[in-house]
């Protein structure tokens, strides 16, 4: 027989509110816990709604108690499983003081709830995985799993749309890990430790729109199986990402290092991202070096993001793009810059030296500057947030050796025979050269020294070059084995210990003099008093030497010291014309530029040769050239 007690509980928990269609069918345990007797069974009511509900205690059909208005109560015959159904206006549910006793929802009846929840429901396995409860009506589902240990049922299809308070609500659920990747947040404002203490939850979520949620403190705090990456999400203007001003949004979760790092570039790269947000404590979590380390300063240097507690690990780069940024070419000075190029990335590119952010490039190729001499590592970051390393050696002079003149690209046809450098001693003494050697072009010096003001030539061929430029063959000139290569490179002089007697890395492009580039000029340093490896510092050479090579005439000045302010014809007369000063074209008057051009009044520049005995007389005429 059954017997009904007429109970006035109310437990302080969060209820199941509904509308009776169907009937509500759910089971229990009744000697698993709760406050009522081994062989009882509670059901609880909430003073906030009114009740008018029939109940069937065993499932059979008959409903043993009709119109039913608040808390009531059954003793069974023995303890053990039982199945209840409930029908009628029955606007909310819980487990109230038997929460312990519930294993199970059955079905669902067609109700149409207000509000649902089954806290503390301790032993709770199941509910349906095929129909989804009516949630039409339910704006909160705040600490529905709450505690719920047992419970690992799928509730991804359901449909929570017009929920928007999820805070608490798998807290303290360490079985729960079913799929959540479906659910619409679209009415939600706050998350806030919904996963909190959900030890086994480690879903995907990325697809998650948060972008209108207000309140997401420790969201995932203790959730330490958790190991997604949340970097597709995007956060809201005024987001709180702190619970009562403490605890953080991922402290304490299982977040990898390789998913934080992703979760970082995501959010860096995202244009959308407040400025300004207080993440908390995120210990343990490590984020990866290169492209996630950028993607953290940028966070919390550039947006104002704090993120207390937050370590640099060692895992990889993450960079997702299908065209991975890559340092091309790295030409490092001995004035203490660097020129860098770069392949397949997406500007800005964010530079750092050794670890400390030295600006923002927005093309493929830039120059360093102000780097102390010896190794340096460098980092690049592009818009994307993939990331290439390289190091390189800043040279230090030790000697007032000059690398003064370069022939890198004479005008010829196949092989460059008439390639060759200069090199002038800027000092007041003499300077042993032997061993002293230019790697880049497979040369080493014997037993030769270097005068004050003396210039040395090392060429590709020492035959070719003599002829061309007639050259006694008193005057001495060194050959060497390989190349300079005709897009630039770097050229290192180094003494037999490897210290750095000078370097250069000269380009065809500004600020480096175009002309050397296979038009017949070599490149020469205007004054062996500036700095060398500023392209600014050079201009094609003025020295015509009367020899044209492909219809070009040939420029340079091997074993002569360079000179950039006087423009004369060796072949000729040999009185030179200055730079600046007057000259003549076709019976017009201009002024003679750094080019060796006639810049005439209202006209474009011309090319002229200069001293040129046209008709035989032995006078000099200026003529276009």
């Amino acid at each position: 027989m059954k017997n009904r007690i007429k109970l006035l509980v109310l437990p302080l928990v969060l209820w199941v509110v509904a509308t009776a269609h169907g009937q509500f069918v759910t089971t229990w345990q009744t000697d698993l816990g709760g406050s009522s007797c081994g062989s009882c069974l509670e059901i609880t009511t909430s003073p906030l709604y009114s009740y008018s509900y029939d109940v069937d205690w065993d499932n059979d059909g008959v409903y043993d108690d009709i119109g039913v208005t608040g808390d009531i109560s059954n003793t069974y015959p023995t303890a053990g499983q039982v199945t209840i159904a409930i029908r009628g206006t029955f606007p909310a549910f819980a487990g109230g003081l038997d929460a312990s006793k519930l294993i199970s929802v059955d079905d669902w009846g067609g109700l149409a709830w207000q509000d649902l929840s089954f806290a503390n429901c301790d032993n709770l396995v199941s509910t349906p995985t095929s129909v989804a409860p009516d949630l039409s009506a339910v704006t909160s589902l705040a600490s529905c799993f709450a505690s719920c240990n047992s419970f690992n049922s799928a509730i991804g299809h359901w449909d929570v749309s017009n929920i928007a308070d999820f805070s608490y609500m798998f807290n303290g659920a360490p079985s729960f890990d079913q799929d959540l990747s479906s659910w619409n947040l679209a009415s939600a404002f706050t998350l806030q430790a919904m996963f909190l203490n959900a030890s086994s939850f480690n879903q995907d979520l990325s697809a998650w729109d948060v972008s209108n949620i207000e309140f997401l403190g420790a969201m995932f705090v203790e959730a330490s199986s958790f190991d997604q990456s949340l970097g597709a999400w995007t956060f809201a203007p005024n987001v709180n990402f702190r619970l009562f001003g403490a605890t953080g949004f991922l402290e304490d979760s299982g977040m990898s290092c390789e998913n934080f790092s992703t979760t970082l570039i995501g959010w860096a790269r995202n244009p959308a991202m407040p400025d300004n947000r207080d993440f908390g404590s995120v210990f343990p979590l490590e984020y990866g070096e290169g492209a996630a380390t950028a993607a953290f300063n940028y966070l919390t240097f550039q947006k104002g993001w704090n993120f207390a507690n937050a370590f640099e690990g060692s895992c990889s780069n993450n960079c997702e793009s299908p065209f991975p940024l890559s340092i091309q070419t790295v030409m490092p000075s001995s004035d203490g810059s660097v020129q860098v190029e770069l392949v397949d990335g997406s500007p800005p590119y964010e530079g750092s030296i050794d670890g400390s952010q030295i600006g923002q490039y927005n093309t493929d190729q830039f120059t360093i500057t102000g780097l102390a001499p010896g190794p340096h590592t460098l980092l690049v970051v592009d818009g994307a947030f993939c990331a290439d390393e390289a190091t390189f050696t800043i040279p230090e002079v030790s000697t007032s050796l000059v690398i003064s003149e370069i022939m890198y690209n004479p005008p010829e046809l196949g092989e460059d025979s008439l390639e060759y450098l200069n090199i002038t001693n800027a000092g007041n003494t003499p300077i042993d050269l032997q061993g002293a050697s230019v790697a880049a072009i497979d040369f080493t010096f014997g037993n030769v020294s270097i005068a004050p003001s003396e210039v040395i030539t090392i060429c590709k061929d020492s035959v070719a070059l003599r002829q061309t430029f007639i050259i006694p063959t008193s005057q001495r000139l060194y050959q060497y084995i390989g190349s300079l290569a005709n897009m630039g490179e770097t050229i290192i002089l180094q003494d037999t210990g490897g210290d750095i007697l000078d370097s250069l890395t000269y380009r065809t492009t500004m600020p480096w003099p175009s002309n050397g580039a296979g038009d017949g000029y070599a490149i020469a340093l205007c004054a062996l008093v500036a700095d060398n490896a500023d392209g600014a510092n050079w201009q094609r050479s003025t020295r015509d030497v009367c020899q044209d090579i492909n219809n070009l005439a040939l420029h340079g000045s091997p074993l002569l010291l360079s000179a950039c302010d006087t423009c004369y014809d060796v072949c000729r007369i040999p009185v030179a014309l200055p730079v600046g000063g007057p000259c003549e074209v076709n019976g017009q008057m201009g002024t003679l530029d750094g080019f060796c051009r006639c810049i005439l009044d209202n006209t474009a520049a011309l090319e002229i040769t200069l001293w040129h005995d046209a008709n035989g007389d032995g006078q000099q005429e200026i003529g276009a050239g």
